[in-house]
């Protein structure tokens, strides 16, 4: 069976990318780095590791979450959705935005993907995939001779 993942240290040395510092694969991946069956990349630590406690702050922000749903009453909801709605409509852009994040959800931003001198990544995919058919037809012609 295969070890689980355990926590790298900060002082691991010199480990050459592994997390060990003895160049040698890590017992959770394979020989071509992927993590094994039944390994994860999101493994958390042990039971009892001080990491492992999670967030700190998440047992504060419930209590208070549930102390805002009972403290508002659903005319007040609706009373503070006409005021964003209001300002909103007299030119409060911050207002404005928020409306807009809450009920559109938020805007994505377009990622431009293209190669350091502008060529489309899936034109520069195209050639290379190209070149390599070309150096593969290549290698089977010299292996023919």
């Amino acid at each position: 069976m295969i070890a689980p993942r355990q926590p790298v240290s900060a002082h691991s040395g010199d480990s050459g990318g592994n997390g060990h510092g003895n160049g040698e694969a890590r017992e959770d991946r394979g020989d071509n780095g992927q993590f094994a069956p039944g390994n994860r990349p999101a493994h958390t630590f042990p039971r009892g590791h001080r990491f492992g406690k999670g967030n700190p702050l998440a047992g504060r922000v419930e209590k208070l979450r549930a102390a805002l749903l009972k403290a508002i009453d659903p005319k007040d909801f609706v009373a503070i959705a006409k005021t964003q709605i209001r300002k909103a409509k007299q030119g409060d852009t911050e207002s404005a935005k928020f409306l807009f994040d809450r009920v559109l959800g938020k805007a994505t931003q377009a990622v431009a993907l293209t190669g350091s001198d502008g060529e489309s990544l899936v034109d520069l995919l195209q050639r290379i995939l190209s070149a390599r058919r070309e150096i593969e037809e290549r290698a089977r012609h010299l292996r023919a001779v």
